[in-house]
């Protein structure tokens, strides 16, 4: 029987080559599987291996034939014919899959080779997680058992160096090279990890490259280059990366960019750094005489970015540079991007994404495209490498979430797509999850999730899983082509997950920054968001978790249910301060979603501490304490209401015809005394008192504490402005962008609330964000109104797609309808090459004042991003904070 079984296995799949072949369940697949004979089968632990080394049994027409193998399968006998010790290991390692797989199979004949010579993946250790020697340790295992024949590690300060013991984690040391390990340091941008450092400062151009205009970053590069190669002194490769460099010349280095030009300094930058690497090879491997030993020179590797934009600048840089082109996004062809290298002639690979970046798991429908379309296009272009990258922007994405990415990007390497018919790819895709559940699960026979210990307070959450070995998905979750009854149940779960990250309603809980959004950042998307409808869907999905199996989809699943219980809980406060009467829901959801905050950060750091070391941990601790103290800190935090439109008579009874915003003060559950300043100095119980609304007859800073019964006071500040606008009524003809929640500023009535966004982000709910359209607002202040100024503060962030605009349009009416242009007025006028954080206000005057009851702005945009963005062409963000009328 069981032989019957392992027959009808054999023969169920067929591949795409044309070669009589079937699917043995490898990861890759072989090129070719021929001479099928069932009729005599093979007990592969009984059978004797023999190797023949032997080029005449190699065709020469094999691409990479020096890595090549073939696997003779006959019973009682396997001889290995391979052309080099490469292709030997390779003949090794199949015959190892096939042996985990199957007892005896029919006789074959396996002839494979790769289709790419470099095959390689990249970890990111410089963005927070740092793995720790251990777990580079699996890493190596699995993946060179894939055929993966180099790996590196994006490094910018995680090289430890003894000089230099203020930038990496003294453990990164423990971590020794790998023999397939090839060098990898940035050395150019992404540089802020060391340059935050005061006495790094002196090579700093912006916040984060280096500044090419000064002898001491060579001085220090050298330094870096020596240390990374006595490190890993045999690497074949050394990888400079160099790339995103958007903020060259934004700082030290302004006048040398000024008087050559960005791209010639930055050529001159990558020149000096090939030659760098040749003086420290010569340095390490010569003697006093000059004398060298057999270590060759490394070969100088580069990401293609910038050159790939300008590709005369790869006329001036070495012949035998090799570019690195990478493209993260599911295109149906790459050919065009590849062109500039192909046609330059330099060696070049392509490199691809785990897309796991920023999220809390990578999405298969993103990634699985991204690969093998690249791949494909890539082999028929030429490419010698291809490289799959791991990228930690936000500093929680863990590599332990990427396997599945990392097997596919194996098959692709070593067999990718011969076509570009999407149903190839359907087959593929839907062979490879099968033989993936086989190779990394260990087998497809039904089983019983482990159960998972959840706190006991989650409301409608299970206390154990359950599911069935063959869920069924939602519509628009299933792979293409895979029928409800999923053959791979555990696999599956990856893109059930994968789906909500396009999920139109749960999409930005899928986000790893979901939770971190200030708790009573309150906004009108959030107090209208439907939750009972993120809670179907998370119900819908609960079965498919399995949290032995997959312990990063648990954490996902139960990180989206964070979020909900966040939302329920913010849902609240809002009824709470506007209603009243929900004091006892609120207390409840603080609580549950305070234990659920704990919860959530011991499974987290139990994923983190497999994979890496202390460094950097505290950051993602402190995340999740400083959510925590938001929640206990709930019942003492001082709301601020500004009550716009409120006239001094109605509070003091005094006949006056001024008006100022007049400011009300309470705890959420106007259950404890509060104390306030005026001045920005620190409140206490010796402050003025609360008693109820006052007059904001002027900008100031309003510090107010509150205590609970234990004396434990908190305060809270804001600074609010007072104009005229405050008193009035805002219609925005415009909408604000709804990509993300914190970019409506508050709501509609924003711009005119009194208050300032934050000096150092756009992402704290007080900046009103629009994209590709222009700002335009109208400002009834209900009667006519003397106006002489108007002010609005704009943020420009290049590299976060902001730009600052050029002029504002001021326009009058009497009645609403009718307008009168009174000013256009020039904004600013500088180079979007200003990247970084920059804010600018822009001062409109009114000579000799107007009077009107309707005031209205025209912000229109600074246009798309420029041709050297990262996205060029693409429709730019204005940001704003408030609009000063006096």
């Amino acid at each position: 029987m069981k032989r019957l079984v392992i027959v009808l296995l054999l023969a169920a799949s067929m591949v795409v080559a044309a070669q009589e072949s079937i699917n043995l369940g490898l990861i890759p697949t072989p090129q070719e599987v021929c001479g099928v004979d069932s009729s005599r089968m093979v007990v592969l632990n009984k059978a004797k291996v023999k190797e023949m080394r032997s080029r005449d049994s190699m065709r020469d027409n094999r691409p990479n034939k020096e890595q090549s193998y073939s696997l003779i399968i006959k019973p009682g006998k396997i001889t290995i014919s391979y052309y080099s010790e490469e292709g030997r290991q390779y003949a090794y390692m199949t015959l190892a899959q096939l042996k985990q797989l199957h007892t005896e199979v029919p006789s074959m004949v396996i002839n494979d080779w790769p289709a790419y010579r470099y095959r390689g993946w990249m970890d990111d250790i410089s963005r927070g997680p740092v793995t720790h020697a251990k777990y580079r340790q699996k890493q190596w295992e699995r993946l060179h058992a894939l055929k993966y024949n180099y790996c590196n590690y994006y490094t910018e300060h995680t090289l430890y160096q003894t000089d230099y013991p203020d930038l990496a984690p003294a453990y990164a040391a423990e971590c020794k090279p790998h023999p397939d390990e090839f060098t990898n340091l940035q050395l150019f941008a992404h540089a802020e990890k060391t340059l935050r450092i005061p006495f790094y400062q002196r090579m700093m151009d912006s916040k984060v490259n280096f500044n090419p205009a000064t002898y001491y970053t060579y001085d220090f590069i050298m330094d870096r280059i020596i240390g990374a190669m006595r490190r890993n002194p045999t690497s074949p490769f050394f990888i400079i990366n160099c790339d995103e460099t958007e903020q060259l010349g934004t700082g030290r280095a302004k006048k040398l960019v000024d008087s050559l030009g960005t791209d010639e300094v930055y050529v001159q930058h990558i020149n000096q750094c090939y030659d760098l690497i040749g003086h420290s090879h010569f340095f390490l491997h010569s003697n006093e005489y000059g004398e060298f030993d057999s270590t060759p020179y490394p070969r100088v590797a580069m990401w293609g970015d910038i050159v790939a934009k300008n590709p005369a600048m790869m006329k001036q840089l070495p012949e035998d540079m090799v570019y690195i082109m990478w493209a993260y996004e599911p295109l149906d062809s790459f050919e065009s991007l590849i062109r500039p290298f192909k046609e330059q002639g330099n060696p070049f690979w392509v490199a691809s994404s785990a897309s796991h970046s920023s999220v809390m798991m990578p999405s298969p429908q993103r990634y699985v495209k991204n690969i093998a379309n690249l791949y494909r296009d890539g082999w028929r272009g030429g490419a010698e490498g291809s490289m799959v990258t791991c990228w930690d922007d936000n500093g929680e994405a863990l590599f332990d979430n990427c396997w599945h990415a990392l097997y596919w990007a194996a098959e692709m390497s070593w067999n990718p797509l011969k076509t570009d018919d999407p149903e190839e790819l359907r087959r593929r895709e839907e062979q490879f999850n099968q033989n993936f559940e086989r190779l990394f699960y260990g087998d497809t026979r039904p089983r019983q999730p482990q159960a998972a210990a959840t706190p006991s307070n989650l409301e409608g959450v299970p206390d154990s899983f359950s599911s069935s070995s063959s869920p069924k998905l939602g519509e628009g979750d299933r792979p293409e082509g895979v029928g409800e009854e999923c053959v791979y149940p555990l696999t599956n779960q990856l893109y059930t997950f994968g789906a909500l990250a396009t999920n139109p309603d749960i999409a930005d809980w899928y986000v790893s920054s979901s939770l971190l959004e200030p708790l009573l950042n309150i906004y009108p998307s959030i107090v209208q968001r439907d939750h009972d409808k993120m809670e179907a869907i998370l119900d819908k999905i609960w079965n498919d978790v399995d949290s032995a199996a997959n312990p990063h989809v648990y954490y996902t699943f139960m990180r989206m249910v964070g979020s909900s219980e966040k939302l329920a809980l913010q849902q609240a406060i809002h009824r709470q301060l506007t209603e009243g009467g929900y004091e006892e829901q609120c207390r409840n959801l603080s609580f549950g979603y305070l234990n659920h905050l704990a919860f959530l950060k011991s499974v987290y750091l139990r994923l983190w501490d497999q994979e890496n070391g202390d460094y950097e941990r505290y950051i993602v601790m402190n995340r999740y304490d400083d959510l925590g103290r938001e929640v206990l800190e709930l019942d003492r935090h001082v709301f601020f209401n500004v009550e716009c439109g409120m006239r001094n008579d109605e509070f003091n009874g005094a006949s006056t015809n001024s008006s100022f915003p007049m400011i009300a003060l309470r705890t959420l559950y106007n259950d404890r005394p509060i104390y306030y300043t005026l001045d920005g100095s620190e409140p206490n119980s010796s402050s003025t008192k609360y008693e109820g609304p006052f007059p904001l007859e002027r900008s100031a800073t309003i510090k107010a504490i509150s205590y609970n019964e234990y004396g434990e006071g908190v305060i809270t500040e804001k600074y609010l402005l007072s104009h005229l606008a405050m008193g009035a009524k805002i219609t925005l003809n415009t909408k604000y962008s709804d990509y993300k929640t914190i970019y409506s500023g508050g709501g509609e009535d924003a711009l005119i609330d009194g208050l300032f966004g934050s000096n150092t982000t756009y992402a704290d709910g007080h900046w009103q964000g629009y994209w590709g359209d222009s700002i335009d607002a109208v400002i009834d202040f209900g009667k006519p109104t003397e106006i002489r100024e108007v002010s609005m503060r704009f943020m420009q962030n290049t590299f976060d797609w902001i730009l600052a605009p050029w002029d504002i349009m001021l326009m009058v009416s009497d009645d609403g309808v009718n307008w009168t242009v009174q000013v256009n007025w020039p904004a600013f006028n500088f180079s979007p090459r200003e990247t970084g954080m920059r804010l600018r206000t822009c001062t409109v005057p009114i000579f000799n004042g107007v009077t009107t009851r309707f005031l209205r702005v025209v912000v229109p945009p600074a246009g798309p991003l420029p041709d050297w963005h990262p996205a060029p062409g693409q429709p730019s963000y204005l940001f704003t904070d408030e609009i000063i009328i006096k």
